[in-house]
């Protein structure tokens, strides 16, 4: 189910939406994966003014040493389009931060971010 949280958005890209579902299908392998209600002012934000046109859609979830898992499918004016994720470890298991930032201006890949971030001193 959570795997196919996405497939309702907006998005019709078809690289942004493989990742989306790529991203769902690991985190239902999570244990113990929950929707976080949000305010649905936050969880789906339109604009339909003409040239003006954007939408910005967000899923969050926790799960068993995560206390937050975060996507966010963007696109405006069909010309800019934001896949962001990330995961937000509980502070009580040694688990890095990860982060996930893709960029698309006119049907290009024009940023890639993938990022592991420690939350302690301690090596893994």
């Amino acid at each position: 189910m959570l795997a196919d949280s996405f497939i309702k958005t907006k998005s019709i890209d078809p690289f942004i939406l493989s990742l989306v579902k790529n991203i769902g299908e690991k985190r239902s392998l999570l244990d113990d994966v929950e929707t976080i209600k949000t305010n649905k002012e936050f969880a789906n934000i339109e604009c339909k003014e003409e040239g003006r046109e954007f939408y910005i859609e967000n899923e969050f979830h926790k799960a068993k040493r995560f206390r937050k898992l975060h996507v966010e499918v963007a696109e405006f004016s069909n010309n800019l389009k934001i896949l962001h994720c990330v995961f937000f470890p509980d502070p009580f298991f040694n688990i890095p931060i990860f982060g996930l930032d893709l960029v698309k201006t006119k049907n290009v890949v024009s940023a890639a971010i993938v990022d592991l971030s420690p939350v302690s001193k301690s090596k893994f």
